[in-house]
């Protein structure tokens, strides 16, 4: 904006103004996008689940030799469908501690 009030050759408020007025009108139909009162743009909260992920915590951990990790001076070990998932040792985990307090795993995207 500022380049744009010197290339002008806009020195004074009064000249400012008379200049803003005519910009104002140019920009805005360079880049204006129309309003369509037709849609909504609010969109629907996320459900208790994803807010609760949303607010989350998360770091990476390294498996041990007995698939587990360390996490705040305790070892976990993860489970899926109380299953105990194995590990090779040293595999990257990324350790998700979700807004309530709840501990998930995640490796290949998947939790």
């Amino acid at each position: 904006m500022k380049n744009e009030l010197i290339l002008a050759g806009v020195t004074t408020i009064e000249e400012a103004n008379t200049f803003l007025k005519e910009f104002i009108t140019k920009f805005n139909k360079q880049f204006a996008i129309p309003i369509d009162y037709n849609n909504s743009v609010f969109v629907d909260a996320p459900n208790n689940d994803k807010i609760n992920l949303f607010l989350s915590i998360t770091s990476t951990r390294q498996t041990d030799n007995g698939s587990s990790i360390s996490y705040n001076n305790k070892k976990y070990m993860a489970y899926n469908n109380k299953k105990l998932k194995v590990f090779n040792s040293k595999t990257k985990i990324t350790v998700i501690k979700a807004f309530d307090e709840t501990l998930y795993l995640k490796y290949n995207n998947q939790i």
